[in-house]
């Protein structure tokens, strides 16, 4: 336990490591951001760009229409909970067909295009006879997110022309599902630091958990080499959570009692598990 004294330069070096992170963080984004500047032309015509709707997970499963079951599948292949999932991107497109062609004889070759040109099947007349052929189709899509805008692309291409990629139509629909609140134990342990003035470990527990990063009610056990204390948390904060790293710092108050009834106060800094 007498490692605790130092802990006091722990928490500032700690502390210090934040900060310095955070600023190379936003000066490397700002250099990014400075070098993209000159990428403002919008190339593709076939974007679809959406702002968030907003449902609950639950909600979403109740709907019974065709996508709450592959959704429910999705939840369980995942080994999740559905308060756990954070976005629902939905994405739907229509490869339409191409014009009808009337003919008195089979062409000796001819390539079936869907509207947008994209090769689908072909006839091959060989000398002793004639293939009817049938290509792969690849499509391949990107979403992007911001806050609370969404942005989708989808291409396809044909096995027999692999290297032309087309684009297709799309139509997007993003759902950031409304976080709730849940109770249950989260445990977690750190240094404490208050009155009487030391320094102590500390293992402790919140159990109302709010999706902005804040818990109320726990409990927390604080000892060193001199004290062993039991405390209350009335509410713990994940100062680590706009952070680049040590996104799992809370800090939370602690009101204790020590083994010979003296009250006293902390601050915890700690993790949780």
């Amino acid at each position: 336990m007498k490692y605790l004294k130092v802990a006091p330069y722990i928490i500032i070096v700690i502390l210090c490591l934040m900060v310095g992170a955070l600023f190379l963080k936003t000066k490397d984004l700002e250099k990014d951001l400075s070098d993209l500047s000159s990428l403002t032309e919008i190339t593709l015509k076939e974007l679809d760009t959406e702002r968030f709707e907003h449902k609950s997970a639950i909600d979403l499963l109740k709907s019974k229409d065709e996508y709450s079951v592959t959704l429910e599948q999705q939840i369980a292949a995942l080994k999740a909970r559905p308060d756990q999932i954070k976005y629902v991107v939905r994405t739907e497109t229509i490869l339409e067909a191409g014009p009808a062609i009337t003919v008195r004889e089979l062409p000796e070759n001819y390539t079936f295009r869907l509207k947008n040109g994209l090769a689908v099947a072909a006839i091959k007349n060989k000398q002793d006879h004639i293939d009817l052929l049938t290509h792969d189709l690849t499509l391949r899509g990107q979403v992007a997110l911001t806050e609370n805008k969404a942005s989708a692309s989808i291409q396809a291409s044909s096995s027999d022309e692999p290297e032309n990629w087309i684009e297709v139509p799309v139509e997007l629909q993003v759902i950031q599902t409304e976080k709730t609140i849940t109770i249950e134990p989260h445990v977690g342990i750190g240094l404490a630091a208050g009155y009487p003035w030391n320094v102590s470990g500390t293992i402790w527990s919140t159990f109302v958990h709010f999706p902005n990063s804040i818990d109320l009610g726990g409990v927390a056990i604080l000892a060193n080499d001199q004290n062993l204390q039991m405390g209350l948390i009335p509410i713990a904060y994940n100062i680590g959570d706009p952070l680049p790293i040590l996104t799992n710092t809370w800090v939370a108050p602690v009101a204790t009692l020590n083994i010979e009834g003296q009250p006293g106060a902390s601050l915890i800094l700690g993790s949780k598990f």
